[in-house]
């Protein structure tokens, strides 16, 4: 992708008034941001197809919060992929609404091989953190990334675990690429990255973690995933959400077998009441699922994500009024999204 392609992508992603279908059609219709500028809402309206109600066109803001976001991107060595982009990732290509965008700090993301996602609760017990690392330990032994969240809890110990034992991961953030949410998660964030593994996100930079930003975070986790096993989660965990968007998306839904004697696990232990399989390691996961993660296609890089030679960043993921945006909603956030978000 160009720098014209670049400019005109990002510019694109920051209309949250269009859907990601009209998002991807205006980006084949227009050739550069200089066209979209001078297009009228009128205009706009034409190439997507229908009509537009909104106020929220407003061209002659747009261009310079995309020079700012360039300058962002350059300095972090952040890539762009598009949906039907050759680097785009087949497994998220193939459900119902697949990001437009993708923001991706660190490693490419792998193309055909099987990823796993583990999620679950931002208030874990010691034994669903345990769990939870120990079985992204696993993964990574067998070649396999791990996809989650980022979040507190359960997504932190499976990020950790995966790190442990030198393989690669995956952050899908529910904020901007400039902001790690929650901010005690940045460090973590750096050695994800410095490993070779990858922090991606459909919003541009300047988005904040607003809570119903998570649930469609949450439809990537799945869609990137051959599998998602839910480690601990109760009833109103937003890692239910992201197991309804599994079985949508005709992903394998697993539950991870802490869950049955976890007090913090009535969501997880409906799911298992509903048909989702229990399961306690690696092995159990590829007889779940069949040859997928049998025998692993991942290259040597991402099997090994310390010596992939990926990205590394020029400090801790950050941006100064982002950081402080999610240092200041921090606490009233992580209330609400223990219902709806993934945890």
């Amino acid at each position: 992708m160009d720098r014209t392609d670049r400019e005109l992508a990002v510019a694109i992603s920051h209309l949250s008034f269009l859907r990601a279908t009209e998002k991807h059609r205006l980006y084949r219709s227009v050739p550069s941001l200089e066209v979209l500028l001078r297009l009228s809402r009128d205009d706009l309206a034409d190439v997507i197809g229908r009509r537009l109600y909104t106020r929220s066109w407003a061209p002659d803001r747009l261009g310079p919060i995309v020079r700012r976001d360039m300058a962002f991107l350059e300095q972090r060595r952040i890539s762009l992929v598009t949906v039907g982009d050759p680097a785009y990732p087949h497994w998220l290509a193939e459900i119902y609404d697949p990001p437009f965008l993708l923001f991706i700090w660190g490693k490419p993301l792998p193309v055909d091989e099987p990823l796993l996602a583990l999620v679950g609760t931002r208030n874990p017990t010691y034994e669903g953190t345990t769990a939870a690392r120990s079985l992204a330990r696993e993964a990574a032994d067998a070649g396999v990334p791990v996809v989650s969240g980022l979040a507190r809890g359960i997504d932190t110990a499976a990020h950790r675990g995966a790190l442990e034992a030198g393989g690669a991961t995956v952050a899908v953030l529910g904020c901007g690429i400039d902001t790690v949410y929650p901010a005690q998660n940045r460090e973590l964030a750096a050695r994800l990255i410095g490993r070779g593994g990858s922090i991606i996100s459909e919003y541009p930079p300047g988005t904040p973690p607003r809570q119903f930003n998570f649930p469609e975070r949450n439809r990537i986790i799945s869609g990137l995933s051959r599998a998602v096993v839910v480690v601990e989660a109760p009833q109103r965990s937003g890692a239910l959400i992201t197991a309804d968007y599994a079985l949508e998306q005709g992903r394998d839904l697993l539950v991870h077998r802490v869950a049955e004697t976890s007090p913090r696990a009535a969501g997880a232990m409906s799911l298992v009441s509903d048909g989702a399989t229990t399961v306690a390691g690696m092995s159990d996961v590829a007889r779940a699922c069949g040859d997928a993660f049998a025998a692993p296609t991942a290259t040597a890089a991402h099997r090994r994500g310390a010596g992939a030679g990926g990205a590394r960043p020029a400090g801790p993921p950050h941006a100064p009024a982002g950081v402080q945006l999610a240092l200041e909603l921090e606490a009233e956030l992580e209330a609400e999204l223990e219902g709806g978000g993934n945890g």
